[in-house]
């Protein structure tokens, strides 16, 4: 079996380390924070299934996993609002990042591995053009694999030999430059119903800002803008959400900026002896950043992967056809939602308006996205045709929309066809060109 060193304890980090542990493995993995501070101290929502998914057993910390909110989403200018209904008892949950995180160091070491806390990593060992091991505190590590999972800004990812083709850092478009908080509600204002409220297109920024009653009583604030969220756009923001929600004080509990990934996964997130994923590998909904599930995911079927083709020579080439199976499933939705995406975070904010407005978007239709058993329920056609009349009001927003989701159509083509066998010209020549499909809406 291969002695694998894994970096950072995030959720694709962890979950690879805890399925290559259970096939007999030697995994170590090294986490810069103390036991106690790893991963963010708020709660991000995740499936339910995504654990069973995963292969990893859900946390029975008391706290750790609770039922999400109910929310509504609410138009540029504020005026209109939609609800979306509330899933089924505990299919979608609010986890706690830290008791994750947690749950994982005690998961790991069941299995057989080893989780080494305040233990930064300082760089990649390579020689001959292979990753073979890691620098961590100052000491040498050697191992068959490092799997990085540093996060979007890795600099290990940037310590890989060029022959590889491996992305060194992400664009300012590529990420959602974040502001999140919490407050001390208001006793006296009225508990909101549904508790959760996403301003899309907020103030008419590239973005989106939240406002949500807690579990615990606080009120989590978030607001994100493509790029860069300056300093006067977070306080106009802030007081714009203080101005509308009543359960907001100016009492500050916690407050932290951070960076969140927002794009279509690396095309190649492999060289001989590494292998990034989760962050690392920009493996998040290109959306609206949630990463939790997609890198769990991606981990167990790399760990599987590795498992079933017995693999100890974790070479590009031995690892490429985990990426291929990759990219022909997530991956392509991912091009197509980012090349999406890129589009509609800078389209104007009356035409959202207007969409709102007109009730060319309804409840009926959020009820359709947010539950994954849809089974039953149908829009009717009648409701169908009277979409189709309200639309061709604004034929000028329809035609851009349309040329929008071909170019995701198309950037999700491109991804499904990486090369099955690892060539790096044929590599290089389709990394290019998705690239250049899915940043279209950027001018590129």
């Amino acid at each position: 079996m291969a002695k694998i060193l894994v970096a950072g304890l995030g959720q694709s980090g962890a979950t690879a380390a805890y399925r290559l542990a259970l096939s007999g493995h030697d995994v170590t993995v090294f986490e810069a924070q103390s036991r106690t501070e790893v991963g963010y101290p708020w709660r991000d929502d995740v499936r339910f299934d995504v654990f069973e998914r995963s292969g990893v057993p859900a946390p029975e910390q008391e706290g750790a996993l609770v039922q999400k909110g109910s929310w509504r989403f609410v138009s540029p200018d504020g005026k209109n609002g939609l609800n979306i209904p509330p899933l089924a008892p505990m299919e979608e949950v609010s986890v706690a990042r830290r008791a994750l995180s947690a749950h994982f160091a005690k998961i790991i070491d069941r299995a057989g591995g080893k989780v080494i806390f305040d233990a930064k990593v300082d760089r990649l060992i390579v020689e001959n053009d292979r990753v073979t091991g890691l620098v961590v505190s100052g000491e040498e590590h050697r191992g068959d694999l490092v799997v990085d999972a540093t996060g979007m800004y890795s600099k290990l990812r940037e310590e890989v030999p060029n022959r590889f083709l491996v992305e060194k850092r992400p664009e300012d478009s590529d990420r959602l430059d974040v502001y999140r908080a919490f407050f001390k509600r208001r006793e006296e204002a009225e508990t909101p119903v549904p508790a959760c409220t996403l301003h899309l297109k907020h103030l008419g920024g590239a973005g989106v800002s939240w406002c949500n009653l807690s579990q615990d009583g606080t009120v989590d604030v978030l607001i994100g803008r493509v790029g860069n969220l300056s300093d006067e756009e977070l306080e106009r923001s802030l007081a714009d959400l203080k101005k509308n929600h009543p359960i907001l004080t100016d009492e500050l509990i916690l407050g932290k900026r951070v960076k969140v990934c927002v794009r279509y996964p690396l095309a190649v997130p492999v060289a001989d002896g590494y292998i990034a994923l989760g962050d690392s590998a920009y493996m998040t909904m290109p959306m609206m950043g949630s990463g939790i599930e997609a890198g769990m995911k991606a981990a167990k079927l790399f760990a599987d992967f590795a498992d079933e083709n017995k693999i100890t020579d974790f070479t590009a080439k031995n690892m490429w056809p985990f990426w291929v199976k990759f990219e022909k499933g997530d991956g392509k939705v991912f091009a197509l939602v980012d090349a999406v995406k890129r589009w509609a975070l800078f389209v104007n904010p009356k035409d959202v308006d207007w969409l709102f407005s007109c009730g060319a978007i309804t409840g009926d239709d959020l009820d359709l996205i947010a539950s994954t058993d849809n089974s039953g329920k149908k829009i009717p056609v009648f409701k169908m045709i009277g979409k189709v009349f309200v639309l061709l009001k604004n034929p000028g927003l329809v035609a851009r929309a349309l040329g929008a989701v071909l170019r995701g159509v198309k950037a999700m083509t491109i991804a499904g066809k990486v090369p099955k066998k690892y060539d790096l010209k044929k590599i290089d020549k389709w990394q290019r060109k998705l690239e250049k499909a899915v940043r279209k809406a950027d001018g590129k």
